[in-house]
């Protein structure tokens, strides 16, 4: 399984050719399927990052929540065997997808998208917003994958490893932290390090945040940014 950050608002190079913007855009490939989490803010940008690492883009899009940094780019790149996987909302996608040609699924419960994928399904914690996390299953526990974590990010993670009843082998995306009071975020840190074993904070955690999770995770903390490549072979992790 390869894992590349398209879009966020940090770059791990500032000297290469990637834009950084406010948003996040995560492509997940693995054998057999493909499936680009999120499309950041602007369709532009999303598509300047992809064709600079190489990437096409797939028919599977999965949007995390209806906020414009995870959905800014999905007009842009939508394609008539589109699918498009979007949580259950006021906010009705389906006569845009219709006339792109795309498909749409409203997700509210837990789906299976692929074998051993899901979709949280519409997480029912307190939130600004409905939003829903992606679980991939591997024999060395769950990837979990989130797009700002409104709903809590350790809510998310319980609710996960309760639903699946296995341990996060890796946990990637924004943990709405900016701004947060420095003690709670390391509380939540040392929490989470009971339950993951490699954690990429991204997007909109905040770099005091970031700081707090390296110093809790140490090596088990992965510096994410557009670029950054993520490669997981049955229990090995490598990053690029």
């Amino acid at each position: 399984m390869i894992l590349t950050t398209l879009y966020d608002n940090v770059s791990l190079n500032p000297q290469s050719s990637l834009k950084e913007d406010w948003g996040f855009s995560l492509f997940v490939q693995e054998d057999g399927y493909s499936i680009l989490f999120d499309t950041g803010a602007s369709g532009n940008i999303l598509l300047h990052n992809a064709k600079a690492l190489s990437i096409s883009f797939p028919n599977k899009i999965f949007i995390s929540h209806f906020h414009l940094d995870h959905t800014g780019g999905l007009t842009t790149i939508l394609k008539k065997d589109s699918v498009v996987y979007y949580p259950y909302s006021s906010f009705d996608l389906s006569k845009t997808l219709q006339k792109a040609g795309a498909n749409s699924v409203k997700i509210k419960d837990t789906l299976e998208i692929y074998p051993n994928v899901y979709s949280t399904g519409v997480l029912h914690f307190r939130s600004v917003a409905n939003e829903q996390a992606l679980v991939l299953q591997k024999s060395n526990g769950l990837i979990l994958i989130v797009g700002c974590s409104h709903p809590g990010i350790q809510n998310i993670v319980d609710f996960v490893t309760d639903k699946f009843g296995k341990s996060i082998f890796l946990l990637i995306g924004g943990f709405h932290l900016l701004g947060r009071n420095r003690w709670k975020i390391r509380r939540i840190a040392e929490n989470l390090f009971e339950k993951v074993y490699y954690i990429a904070p991204s997007h909109c955690t905040g770099e005091t945040a970031k700081k707090i999770f390296k110093d809790v995770f140490k090596e088990r903390f992965i510096q994410n940014g557009v670029g950054r490549t993520i490669k997981i072979e049955d229990e090995r992790l490598s990053i690029e």
